[in-house]
């Protein structure tokens, strides 16, 4: 490739970019080469420039993407939902612990979105067993989360699940 080409698609870039990302256009486009340079011999050498362009764009999406979230979000606001969002997480995976190896690791599989015929060929049994041991699993979560019932007695019914929403995590 032709340096002066890449010379003058490294200052165009910059130009492009300074208005929006100020100081960081430089680093953005030096970032943009390297993403480039990664890919290797994929693109074509009469169709670089285009590519060049739209990797430009797409860094300035994201990065304004970025900036607008940061806006939007505060950081200190942040510890307000996390911190009991964080110790929500904290029990559950306690409460997971105390689930035989089989059910965690089936209730597991099935949270990263795996079908029933799919976690029953990964565990080794057909799918009504992972059926059941999902439902088994997710009765004695919903208990345990509850708490003991009053007078030793179980509801019928299990239990609104606590949710994390706006600054505290509460009942549904």
């Amino acid at each position: 490739m032709d340096e002066t080409l890449l010379r003058r698609l490294s200052n165009a870039a910059t130009r492009y970019l300074r208005p929006h990302l100020g100081a960081e256009a430089e680093d953005a486009v030096q970032d943009i080469w390297t993403a480039i340079i990664a890919r290797g011999p994929a693109v074509r050498p009469e169709t670089f420039e285009a590519y060049f362009w739209k990797a430009v764009r797409n860094r300035l999406i994201s990065e304004i993407r970025a900036r607008r979230l940061q806006r939007l979000v505060p950081l200190d606001s942040v510890s307000l939902v996390v911190q009991p969002c964080m110790e929500a997480g904290r029990l559950l995976a306690e409460l997971l612990a105390t689930l035989p190896p089989n059910a965690g690791g089936i209730l597991q599989l099935r949270a990263e979105g795996r079908d029933l015929r799919e976690i029953a060929r990964a565990a080794g049994c057909n799918a009504k067993r992972v059926a059941n041991v999902l439902y088994r699993a997710r009765q004695r979560l919903l208990a345990a989360m509850r708490g003991p019932a009053p007078s030793g007695l179980s509801p019928a019914r299990p239990g609104p699940l606590p949710t994390c929403a706006g600054s505290r995590c509460s009942s549904a």
